[in-house]
Order: C-alpha cells, then structure tokens, then sequence
C-alpha cells in the first residue's frame, strides 16, 4: 500500500512536468511558421525579382525594411531556395559559394548605410545574377516540357 501511494505521489509531482514539456505555446508555434513577408517561395522567384531590383531605375515597392535589405536578403535565401529545387549538386555549390561571398560583402556595406548603387556595384554580382537567372530559365523550360508531355 505505501508503495502504491509512493508511486501516485511521484506521478502526481511528474504528470504536470510532463505536460508543460510537451505543450508548445502559440508564439513558438508562429516562431516556427514566420517567414519574412519578402521571402521567395522559389528560387525562381528570387531570381526574378533580384533581376527586377537590379535593373530598375526607379525606387520599387518591397515588404521589407528597405529594397537595400530585401536585395541582400535574396541572395542570402539563394543556397536555401537552390536546395529546396531540382538544381544539381554542383549548380548547389556554385551558387551558394558566390551567395555567401556577396551576402557577406552586401551585409557589410548595408552596416555602412549603404544605397542600393553601392550593393549594385559588388563584384561578381552581375556575372552571379545572370548565372541564376540563365540556370532558372533553362529549369523552367525543363519543367514546361515536362508538364506538357504528361
């Protein structure tokens, strides 16, 4: 009998333990579901709209802070969004090798302030930029040809 009343005691101190642990509030639930508002569902999307960001002349919309962060952003999401695809393993380590480089370089010109001209002129962006879109472009036909035989 003591053991018995022993072992409900220990349960009794435990089950509330238990449930706190596994109980999940909402804001760790939203944590787990956020995505900026500017985030790309595609690298396809990403590619696009780099390509829009870098070839206006205008000031253009964003969901972000500034069309300076948005931009670095992007190309900070590449190695994610190129994972999340049907690119090959190389294309991979291609675009996530000059991704980290830039994404680096626009993460330190954005602490200076910088304007979206100075992010444009980053080394290797022009080059990086029409890359993506070309490998974008051709996954894109891919794709459309698949969808067209079925």
């Amino acid at each position: 009998m003591l053991k018995q009343t022993h072992l409900s005691l220990v349960w009794l101190l435990c089950l509330p333990i238990l449930a706190g642990c596994l109980k999940t509030t909402k804001s760790e639930e939203e944590e787990e579901e956020h995505f900026p508002p500017h985030w790309p569902v595609t690298v396809f999307q990403a590619s696009e709209r780099l390509k829009a960001i870098a070839s206006s002349d205008a000031s253009i919309e964003t969901k972000a802070p500034s069309i300076e962060r948005e931009f670095v952003d992007l190309i900070t999401w590449l190695p994610e969004l190129v994972a999340d695809s049907d690119m090959t393993q190389k294309e991979f380590e291609r675009i996530d090798a000059w991704a980290t480089t830039l994404s680096q370089q626009g993460e330190t010109l954005l602490a200076k302030n910088a304007k979206l001209r100075d992010l444009l002129e980053m080394k290797v962006l022009s080059s990086s930029l029409s890359e993506l879109h070309t490998l974008c472009e051709g996954y894109a036909a891919k794709m459309a040809d698949t969808e067209g035989v079925q």
